[in-house]
């Protein structure tokens, strides 16, 4: 369920980050809901024939659901260490 939390919150920063770009944003909504390998190879190649602007923009939101503060959701019981029994 926490997988899932954080691909909506990518999905939808994302969309707040591409309002001016409708399209890419469509690209990247549907390759992400649809878990499509090839439409989001798609998205990324019309990101990156698109402004250097966008692209940073776009970049630095994926990097930091990757790497930063669990994709802007607070983690479940499981999640921190509190749901399992297992020794």
């Amino acid at each position: 369920m926490f997988k899932l939390a954080r691909l909506e919150a990518l999905r939808h920063n994302l969309t707040a980050a591409l309002t001016h770009h409708p399209e890419l944003a469509r690209a990247f909504e549907d390759a992400l809901t649809r878990h499509d390998e090839q439409a989001l190879g798609a998205a990324f190649e019309a990101l990156h024939a698109g402004s250097e602007e966008t692209r940073a923009e776009v970049e630095a939101l994926i990097l930091d659901w990757l790497f930063g503060d669990e994709g802007g959701v607070e983690p479940g019981p499981a999640a921190a260490g509190g749901g399992s029994n297992v020794h």
